[in-house]
């Protein structure tokens, strides 16, 4: 019991609260001690409850490190939207006060000369970015429909679904790394060409 209440890591915790409950039933039963008895008879299934639960939440925060991210839980806090080929989402320099799902369509980057195919999130960086403003302009490549979030249904949907802000931060960081290789190969390609 003194271990489980030292521990700080919630899984061994768990493990080790279960060998608790399985020890103290050991010894309860025999002697007759009910109330001991009961009370660890009750925690066990807790205990595995909680465990199972814990598992389940590491295997889907690894998923969506992986890339692997089911946003149906966030719909509940996202706003639909659809907007023609040709309308500029943001610019850059503006204030970013949400991100979007995009659903269905194309947009660009056209600074990077990249684009954003349905199923991915963009617009995040923004966001987390200090001063909350927009390092770039995306624009519709085709007809889109978007799922809106603002600041505030981000945070929200982080206790939702945990491996919405692990999804976010792969994704950003993603991007800012490729962000950082199209600036490098700009500043390599005049000096090959003139080479």
């Amino acid at each position: 019991m003194f271990s489980c209440f030292y521990m700080k890591n919630m899984v061994p915790l768990r493990w080790a609260a279960l060998a608790s409950n399985v020890a103290f039933l050991a010894y309860s039963v025999p002697l007759g001690l009910w109330p001991i008895a009961v009370l660890h008879g009750a925690l066990l299934p807790l205990n595995l409850i909680r465990l199972l639960e814990l598992r389940q939440l590491v295997r889907r925060l690894r998923n969506a490190k992986a890339g692997s991210f089911d946003t149906s839980v966030l719909m509940q806090v996202m706003k639909r939207e659809i907007y023609p080929a040709g309308h500029v989402m943001f610019e850059r320099g503006e204030v970013a006060d949400k991100a979007y799902y995009l659903a269905s369509g194309r947009v660009a980057v056209p600074a990077y000369g990249a684009e954003v195919a349905a199923g991915a999130f963009f617009g995040e960086i923004g966001v987390f970015m200090p001063g909350n403003l927009r390092p770039s302009t995306v624009v519709c490549v085709t007809d889109v429909e978007v799922f809106v979030i603002d600041a505030n249904g981000i945070v929200a949907a982080f206790a939702l679904e945990p491996g919405f802000a692990v999804h976010l931060l792969g994704l950003a960081c993603a991007r800012m790394n490729a962000n950082v290789e199209h600036f490098k190969a700009q500043q390599v390609a005049p000096t090959t060409a003139g080479g």
